[in-house]
């Protein structure tokens, strides 16, 4: 007779494991990404450093508050504060339009937008109508001159021919990525288009 140690009488070797029988309810913590304010700030800049130019935006989201009232502030700089902190939309960094909507406001600071060189800025950054759609809603009411959108809200076309647009066109159009039409022909603008945006895949 053995006693049950040399692996001969396996029940004295089994041990019981309590378990929580599953739910069909949901989680009281579920584990979504973070969506506070603080979150929002410091990853929608994360996210905008990333296609703009290397020395144009801060590294603390805080510094960019008050950027239109100092001489100095960059247009991405002036984007940024716009978009993270002046923006009635107040898109979610994890909308697809968050970097578009970015790229759209530093071509109004960085092109003449903002010093009233454009001939028709319709919309664009309208302090009155700050809770204006880029892409405008059903009917077109409220869309940004120029700028054309898909069903799903992605910039498709911008179209500035003879609007009296200035300097270049910025880096952050990489954004763009559903872009198939860019017409700036007629325009004061000057030097080459990015490479990012001759590389865009539509």
């Amino acid at each position: 007779g053995g006693s049950g140690s040399g692996g001969e009488g396996g029940e004295n070797q089994n041990t019981v494991v309590q378990t929580r029988a599953p739910t069909m309810s949901p989680s009281m913590t579920p584990t979504l990404a973070p969506t506070g304010t603080g979150y929002r700030l410091t990853t929608g800049l994360a996210m905008m450093k990333e296609i703009s130019p290397s020395i144009a935006l801060p590294t603390n989201p805080e510094a960019l508050k008050g950027a239109k009232t100092r001489s100095g502030s960059t247009p991405q700089m002036l984007a940024a504060e716009f978009i993270l902190y002046d923006d009635a939309q107040k898109l979610s960094v994890r909308d697809p339009t968050f970097l578009e909507r970015y790229a759209l406001a530093v071509f109004y600071y960085a092109n003449g937008g903002c010093s009233g060189d454009w001939i028709t800025r319709t919309n664009w950054m309208d302090p009155v109508n700050g809770a204006t759609n880029h892409c405008g809603v059903a009917g077109g009411d409220g869309k940004w001159h120029g700028v054309f959108c898909n069903l799903q809200g992605r910039v498709t076309e911008v179209k500035m021919n003879g609007n009296y647009v200035t300097w270049k066109l910025p880096k952050e159009f990489v954004a763009f990525t559903e872009l198939s039409t860019l017409e700036v022909s007629d325009n004061r603008m000057v030097g080459e288009l990015p490479s990012e945006a001759i590389s865009m895949p539509k």
